[in-house]
């Protein structure tokens, strides 16, 4: 956790739906007509200048893998994201073994998905990082007994690998909203 004069504020972790959730992207690219935003053009932009802030303070994370996703699915997004200060966060061997470890006790993560065996999915790697730097996880997936996906994608969701790993996770509204930038 990064320390200031107040005390120490956590470090967040973003996942790649997040981000397309906040463009409201994700319903597009699911083609549901027409697209329910979740977030108001006033909303997105503040939320879009937090993470902003976070980034600046160092307190955002964006790994590698999260980005790829994104130059697959949503590449227009990437230029914001990388004019972002200090989110890079380097895959070390520790963090390599505790997604071993995770994938281990874990063995439904990867179940149903990707669809192309040599895709590195990014959850249980959000996850690794997580776990091995005390970061608090952001996500808009729903624990399995919320999520009406059950038939879309068969693996664990975030915040169930993030419960059983005793992990935070939050949405990014929710964030957001402990942050001061939505109501």
């Amino acid at each position: 956790m990064t320390q200031t004069s107040l005390g120490f504020y956590p470090i967040y972790i973003i996942d790649t739906c997040c981000v397309m959730e906040l463009d409201n992207a994700h319903q597009v690219l699911k083609g549901q007509d027409p697209p329910a935003p979740r977030y108001t053009d006033a909303e997105r932009a503040a939320a879009w200048e937090g993470l902003e802030r976070l980034a600046k303070d160092r307190r955002l994370k964006i790994i590698s893998f999260v980005r790829d996703e994104l130059s697959a699915k949503y590449p227009a997004v990437l230029p914001k994201l990388d004019s972002f200060p200090h989110t890079r966060c380097n895959k070390t061997n520790r963090i390599r073994r505790a997604y071993q470890e995770l994938m281990a006790r874990h063995p439904k993560v990867r179940e149903g998905w990707p669809p192309d065996p040599t895709w590195d999915d990014a959850d249980p790697w959000i996850v690794a990082f997580a776990q091995t730097h005390g970061f608090v996880v952001v996500t808009e997936e729903l624990p399995a007994e919320q999520s009406k996906r059950k038939k879309h994608r068969k693996g664990i969701p975030i915040p169930d690998l993030c419960r059983d790993e005793g992990i935070r996770c939050v949405s990014l509204r929710r964030l957001a909203g402990s942050e001061g930038w939505l109501s």
